[in-house]
């Protein structure tokens, strides 16, 4: 599971809306909908365990089903693409 990393990115939320600048590329994105509500999660759990799909989707308030996990997991791709999360951490 992908990982807010805290030395690489500056976010700033809003409403429903995070902007993050992303210190290794220097570029800065404009995230709502289901992003921002990933991203905003992400950085409340910033020093807890690592988060797995099922924790993302109940504190979300998602169902489980395919075509939401399917829509979480490409959340997360776009924003692994994007440089804004790290790829899985060890032993994840």
């Amino acid at each position: 599971m992908p990982h807010w990393p805290g030395h690489r990115v500056v976010a700033r939320h809003w409403d429903d809306e995070v902007v993050v600048y992303v210190e290794d590329s220097g570029n800065t994105h404009l995230f709502n909908g289901l992003s921002a509500e990933v991203l905003s999660t992400l950085a409340a759990w910033r020093d807890a365990r690592p988060a797995t799909e099922a924790d993302l989707l109940a504190a979300l308030d998602l169902s489980d089903d395919a075509e939401t996990v399917t829509t979480l997991r490409a959340v997360l791709a776009s924003l692994q693409d994007l440089g804004v999360l790290a790829g899985p951490r060890a032993g994840c």
